[in-house]
């Protein structure tokens, strides 16, 4: 069910209420959150195994939306791309309606100024 979100006359557009449900868990903040978040999603599913899977139109539509107003809806877009993540499990794409949305991206970050790392993210097509 969509909702419509007026915020200071800058927001004014329906929105899934999913959306408006993705909070920051009581006790913790935005950045230690996505950082545990983050690193148990990466042992739970570490290489992609499928090409893509369907994740339909209702997260197509919550990244979309979150991206768009991420100036005031920056917490919330780290938590829909935290979701989709887990929605998108093995697959490296995901799809809403056979079109590709999301792309689960992995390389290997060498060391300069910082020790070396594997990045694992979720990047909006």
């Amino acid at each position: 069910m969509a909702v419509t979100v007026t915020q200071r006359s800058v927001i004014n557009q329906d929105v899934p209420s999913r959306l408006l449900a993705v909070t920051l868990p009581p006790g913790t903040t935005l950045e230690r959150f996505v950082e545990q978040e983050t690193d148990r999603l990466k042992a739970l599913y570490p290489k992609p195994k499928t090409q893509s899977v369907e994740l339909g139109p209702e997260l197509a539509e919550m990244l979309q939306i979150a991206r768009y107003n991420r100036n005031y809806w920056e917490e919330r877009y780290q938590l829909v791309k935290l979701a989709l993540r887990e929605e998108l499990g093995f697959a490296k794409k995901g799809t809403s309606g056979g079109v590709p949305f999301v792309d689960r991206r992995q390389f290997p970050v060498t060391g300069y100024e910082v020790e070396p790392f594997e990045q694992d993210g979720i990047y909006p097509l």
